[in-house]
């Protein structure tokens, strides 16, 4: 699907927030389809700064919701800030993020005046949401 993506769409650049230090499937659809690839999370050491604490949205947190939205929404304007960054002067891109993240992420590059499309996996027929189960269920 992503290289179809990328080959339908003339992508030149992927960002993906993704865990730092791993290889991705994009990052490898990056290399075999010749596009720019980059990380745009931020680091550790970056959210440690910005008191961005580790598992903030997670179920069990105690931050208040409001602490939670300030957290994704600094999260998402650096994400945003170093995609376009990173994508330089190329005319197609593709971000790829979680899905609390797209909607936020494709209003700030729409004030950028970017056009965006968001596309969720979970719209795919092939997409099951909970996949360990699925497995369990149908071994």
């Amino acid at each position: 699907m992503l290289r179809t993506m990328v080959r339908e769409h003339c992508i030149r650049f992927i960002g993906e927030e993704a865990r730092h230090g791993e290889e991705t499937v994009a990052q490898r659809v990056c290399e075999l389809e010749n596009c720019h690839y980059a990380n745009i999370d931020m680091m550790p050491q970056d959210r440690e700064h910005r008191n961005i604490p580790h598992g903030y949205a997670d179920e069990g947190s105690n931050l208040s919701e409001a602490e939670k939205s300030r957290c994704h929404r600094e999260r998402e304007e650096f994400m945003c800030a170093k995609a376009l960054t990173e994508a330089g002067d190329v005319d197609s891109i593709l971000i790829i993020c979680g899905r609390v993240h797209a909607g936020p992420m494709a209003n700030i590059l729409e004030r950028f005046g970017h056009n965006v499309e968001i596309a969720d996996l979970q719209g795919e027929s092939w997409y099951i949401e909970n996949w360990v189960e699925h497995c369990v269920h149908n071994l």
